[in-house]
């Protein structure tokens, strides 16, 4: 009887051994699945509140580029006339109408401005392709050949690449998504 007690109490140590382990695999799993959990919402967190940064942001700018002051400017840009380079020279640069290229300058500044912003990923090209892609392939469009006149004459090759990048960008946007 020694002995039946003996393995009773075994078996029973036994699977008592085997409930708790068997009890603490259950916990760390649950341990982990709550661990997953909380990092999924976390990572959520994280980028709906990127995303509320990026908009923020972009509205900044956006703000800027409707105000009344930012609208003028861009219309008396875009509706500058010339007949070649050197007419543009003439009638809008810095040395015979510095007021004019102030304006030109700080037109194409606001651009880059956007541009770096998109190059850099602090904003998406979707918020400026549905809000500014007109305004912003009109400008570059019509005054490219000026920019690059004017990075070969300045001797900044680079000056205004990033207006030129989100030119580049938008345009691969709406050939990708224009409906």
């Amino acid at each position: 009887m020694i002995e039946t007690l003996a393995f009773v109490l075994t078996g029973l140590g036994l699977a008592a051994s085997i409930v708790y382990y068997a009890n603490i695999l259950n916990n760390t799993n649950k341990t982990r699945e709550l661990q997953l959990e909380s990092q999924e919402l976390t990572r959520k967190a994280q980028e709906q509140a990127l995303e509320t940064r990026q908009a923020q942001l972009f509205m900044s700018l956006y703000e800027t580029h409707r105000s009344p002051e930012f609208r003028k400017q861009y219309t008396r840009v875009r509706d500058r006339e010339w007949t070649d380079l050197d007419d543009w020279q003439k009638k809008y640069g810095p040395e015979n109408n510095p007021d004019a290229s102030a304006e030109y300058q700080s037109l194409m500044s606001f651009f880059d401005g956007v541009g770096l912003l998109v190059r850099r990923e602090l904003i998406d090209i979707s918020l400026v392709h549905d809000l500014m892609y007109i305004s912003t392939n009109r400008i570059w469009k019509f005054h490219k050949p000026v920019i690059y006149n004017i990075r070969i004459t300045s001797g900044y090759p680079n000056l205004w690449e990033h207006f030129e990048y989100l030119s580049d960008e938008l345009e691969k946007h709406h050939e990708k998504y224009k409906e």
